[in-house]
């Protein structure tokens, strides 16, 4: 299992402006590699994308070089990088899947340039992922694909997550948590306003809200 984080950065820092070789990081956590690359932002948001397509392109080849061919290729989102995914998961025969997270779909924050992009991505893969069944629905109605396309397949926890003792049990109490980056995106808002609705009143139920942003 290894994972490829391709980034453009900020001019601001001279640092950024390096070769390839100095620009690509290597980190092995709990066994899974990370090759982290980076390059500097030198144009437009146009050129930016192919900058970054072409960086993409590289840290792949530097990973197969020093840690083999990979036996699948797993598209975190269907955005124009996924779509340099699906060219490299063509050009070296391996299989390709996507699983869609982002919860701009459902709040209609795509641009039609983004949309268009992530329908591309979602027809070019294999077999197609979401966290629930309602937004596996909704995605394949704003893809415009069939009924089915995609599997659910909900976010994963720690097995030490599930086994934690739980000071509640026994005692008729239930605490819900919710973690996630605390910005507009998430709307934890309405998350607030309907453990209030449903909970209302009921003290043997918590809710305790974790994150940062």
């Amino acid at each position: 299992v290894g994972i490829l984080f391709p980034e453009t950065r900020s001019l601001r820092n001279p640092g950024n402006v390096w070769s390839f070789e100095r620009c690509l990081r290597r980190e092995l956590d709990n066994g899974v590699w990370t090759y982290r690359a980076w390059s500097a932002n030198l144009t437009g948001r146009w050129k930016q994308q192919k900058r970054l397509a072409a960086l993409t392109r590289r840290t792949f080849a530097s990973y197969v070089v020093e840690r083999g061919l990979p036996e699948i290729l797993h598209l975190q989102v269907g955005s124009a990088l996924g779509l340099v995914g699906v060219g490299i998961a063509s050009e070296y025969g391996i299989p390709c899947v996507l699983s869609e997270h982002r919860s701009a779909f459902a709040r209609g924050l795509l641009s039609l340039e983004e949309l268009a992009v992530a329908k591309q991505v979602a027809k070019g893969v294999g077999a197609r992922f979401a966290v629930s069944r309602p937004f596996a629905r909704l995605l394949e109605g704003m893809l415009e694909i069939p009924f089915g396309s995609f599997q659910v397949m909900p976010n994963a926890v720690s097995v030490r997550f599930l086994e934690a003792e739980l000071d509640l049990r026994g005692r008729g109490l239930r605490r819900i948590v919710h973690v996630s980056l605390l910005d507009e995106n998430k709307n934890v808002a309405s998350l607030i306003d309907a453990f209030a609705s449903a909970f209302g009143g009921s003290p043997e139920v918590s809710l305790v809200i974790g994150g940062d942003g």
